[in-house]
């Protein structure tokens, strides 16, 4: 039996759908991203957006002379630069008042020179707009504002710096925030480029997009498989469980003597539930669909006797100077368990062709289905 036929069959044992299996699990999944995978901490980090020096003079010149208020800087071997930076909750949750150290507020300290001016130029609201404004403390510090960050909210500062020559990031980040290890210090060039969702869903070229769509399709079918096999696997042996003490129960019940023919009845039932019994019962009181699957079960369709190769499990007909073909199950007629009919030899047809039941076997079929039932 296949894997589609099995879900299939526990789809009509347990009175699932597939499409109320996928919701479930599609929630089930969000509400475990959600608990346990969901990044719900705050994070702090300064990006540089840019580093670019306001003169550069390559050339030694004795005649030209930079100067920047009272002070030479070509002389003193001074360069003259703008950092622009941006501070960011990157975080899953925002950085509120309390979360700062008023002992180990935020700041940026210049590792080479002095900063000559900082001030804020843009921002993601109009509340960091007037409240995110640093403050230079010294020569060499810039003290960050004690605002409140959403997740993905940020504002963004200018400095002018003047300064030896350099290499590496311009500052060194310190202070405490609740929820944030540490303040990182990105440079322009680790700087992650920000991609919208959708955008970073259809990105890629054409053979991307095809070799991606039969790993989603085959990834979410073991995922859903993975997840739905288990379960109604437990399910199942559940119900065995289950089936075995009802059967328990009704022996104690049950004044007879129990035969091998009852006790096959009960080991079908153990193995496969009430179904095929209603099933057989059924039949048993219709004498001209019994008389057929009694045939058919012994291997005969009318006039068509079926070749060891249909034994193997399948039976092929087909219509007289047709090319047409179709196949049945063997050990199913009609919907009646044919195999379980006659390996239960509870009825039989004579030479007249009539139909001998076994009373005895078939009231205590009878009985016990009404017995489960109940």
């Amino acid at each position: 039996m296949t894997i589609l036929s099995d879900i299939a069959r526990w789809d009509r044992k347990f009175a699932w759908s597939t499409f109320s299996f996928v919701l479930a699990v599609f929630f089930g999944g969000l509400t475990i991203y959600n608990e346990f995978l969901k990044n719900t901490s705050p994070s702090l980090a300064v990006n540089i957006v840019s580093d670019t020096n306001v003169l550069d003079v390559k050339e030694n010149i004795p005649e030209l002379k930079i100067s920047y208020g009272d002070e030479d800087i070509k002389t003193l071997n001074q360069t003259l630069s703008v950092v622009v930076f941006r501070v960011e909750n990157s975080g899953g949750s925002a950085i509120l008042n309390a979360f700062y150290d008023e002992k180990a507020t935020p700041a940026l300290t210049l590792l080479a020179g002095r900063v000559v001016k900082v001030e804020q130029v843009a921002a993601t609201s109009a509340y960091l707009m007037n409240v995110a404004q640093p403050t230079l403390v010294g020569q060499s510090r810039i003290s960050l504002p004690q605002v409140i960050l959403e997740p993905g909210e940020s504002y963004t500062l200018k400095a002018l710096l003047l300064h030896g020559p350099r290499t590496g990031l311009p500052f060194r980040a310190s202070g405490k925030v609740a929820g944030v290890r540490e303040i990182a210090v990105i440079g322009a060039e680790a700087a992650p480029q920000k991609v919208s969702f959708w955008s970073s869903v259809v990105s890629g070229s054409i053979p991307t997009q095809l070799a991606r769509a039969p790993i989603y399709f085959f990834g979410f079918s073991l995922l859903l498989l993975g997840t739905y096999c288990p379960i109604a696997f437990l399910l199942d042996r559940i119900q065995v469980l289950s089936r075995i003490l009802r059967i328990r129960k009704f022996k104690r019940h049950y004044r007879g003597e129990i035969n091998a023919p009852k006790r096959y009845i009960l080991d079908v039932y153990k193995k496969k539930g009430l179904r095929p019994l209603v099933r057989i019962r059924e039949v048993l009181g219709n004498e001209k669909k019994l008389r057929k699957a009694i045939k058919w079960g012994e291997g005969v369709q009318g006039d068509h006797e079926r070749t060891p190769l249909e034994l193997t499990g399948f039976q092929t007909a087909a219509k007289p100077g047709s090319r047409h073909r179709y196949r049945v199950l063997l050990n199913d007629y009609d919907g009646i368990p044919t195999d379980i009919l006659r390996d239960l030899n509870i009825a039989s047809v004579a030479e007249d062709g009539t139909c001998i039941v076994n009373k005895e076997l078939w009231v205590f079929l009878a009985n016990f289905i009404d017995y489960v039932n109940k």
